[in-house]
């Protein structure tokens, strides 16, 4: 009983491991400055999390680590796509990828025919929107964390249900 139960607790356990995923999002600002927020699953900051940048090419164009936030910044005026590179020391990675029209300078940004209001009050939208979506990929990971600890709950239960039977059928030790 106690070796088919340790089994099935390793088991469970090894399924948690994608709860400590890096994540990343990058924003680009108007200026061109690029900051990257990086991030586990479950919503802690990934700090001192090594991040590559590369163009297009492959080429590295900046390379950093995280703050104590998870933050990490730098001005790119350049054309994109950009693809970012997180790994931490653990060995958990992330790879994203910037279009080339996030970019303010690009050719495929911003249209000619814009009218500058409605382009800002885009752009306010598409940051509140992101960080909507960060907001609700973290809920998302707790969520997760949630049913791993009713698992854990309904396994642990069963477990003493069958210690509870195994004690009503065996005989009084003397």
């Amino acid at each position: 009983m106690t070796r088919g139960l340790s089994a099935l607790l390793l088991l469970l356990f090894m399924g948690t491991a994608s709860a400590h995923n890096l994540r990343c999002f990058p924003s680009v600002a108007d200026d061109g400055t690029v900051t990257v927020r990086c991030f586990f699953r479950i919503g802690q900051p990934a700090a001192d999390v090594e991040v590559t940048i590369t163009d297009h090419a492959g080429g590295v164009i900046f390379s950093g680590h995280t703050n104590q936030d998870g933050l990490i910044s730098f001005t790119w005026m350049g054309p994109g796509p950009l693809t970012i590179i997180a790994r931490d020391s653990a060995g958990h990675q992330a790879d994203v990828i910037i279009a080339a029209d996030k970019f303010p300078h690009s050719a495929d940004h911003i249209p000619d025919h814009s009218d500058p209001s409605e382009l800002a009050a885009l752009r306010q939208k598409v940051t509140q929107l992101e960080a909507e979506i960060e907001v609700l990929n973290v809920e998302a990971a707790r969520k997760e964390w949630t049913r791993i600890a009713a698992a854990l709950a309904i396994l642990l239960g069963i477990a003493g249900f069958g210690w509870g039977l195994s004690r009503r059928r065996s005989p009084p030790r003397a």
